[in-house]
């Protein structure tokens, strides 16, 4: 059992870009903390903020991905509403995979949005460097992904794209699926987030 923090339970609101990565947050994150969970996708988050802070009035806190973090400070800027950016990203499993790849190998990788596409191949890059050329496309656009993937050997794809992805490869491709994961730390500084905002709000 998690250790619930004094004070009452705060709102913790999940976003990401797709709901396939808030479903991963909010698995990671709902048994290890005490307040409420919701989700919303960032897209919906803007949407709602538009209305103006009262549309999240009962909302203490939103956690995104350092990969969307500023852009989710912009969109709460001036609300009073404090944002924490947390590591989300390939399990070692996959990070090993992929790292045993041949240097000659070409690479392609396919999120299931635009903003995860550039996610992907940023994790990608950080493992096999800046320099690799990766070829990446999203579901969004799936009539583009067989020339996307065209010259590629090594297909790397979100979780929630397989159906579509699938469909655009060729039996030689081989296919690597990312299965994301939450770092400890991350899940630990949310925890002392939603402590320390639960003893703000007193009994």
């Amino acid at each position: 059992m998690a250790e619930r923090p004094d004070g009452p339970p705060v709102h913790i609101l999940l976003a990401e870009c797709n709901t396939t990565d808030v479903e991963v947050m909010r698995r990671s994150l709902a048994p290890e903390l005490g307040g409420r969970i919701s989700t919303a996708t960032v897209e919906e988050l803007g949407a709602r903020l538009a209305g103006g802070r009262q549309a999240l009035a009962d909302v203490d806190l939103v956690v995104t991905t350092f990969f969307h973090v500023n852009e989710v400070e912009t969109m709460t800027e001036g609300t009073g509403l404090k944002v924490a950016g947390l590591y989300m990203g390939p399990s070692i499993r996959t990070l090993m995979r992929i790292m045993a790849l041949p240097p000659e190998a070409r690479i392609g990788a396919v999120g299931v949005s635009p903003a995860c596409a550039r996610g992907l191949v940023a994790s990608l890059r950080n493992v096999l460097g800046n320099d690799r050329p990766i070829a990446f496309g999203h579901v969004l656009e799936p009539e583009r992904l067989p020339e996307t993937l065209s010259s590629c050997e090594v297909v790397v794809y979100a979780d929630g794209s397989q159906e579509v992805v699938e469909g655009a490869l060729r039996p030689a491709h081989e296919r690597i699926l990312v299965e994301k994961q939450i770092d400890h730390g991350s899940i630990e500084m949310v925890k002392e987030l939603a402590a320390d905002l639960a003893r703000r709000k007193g009994p």
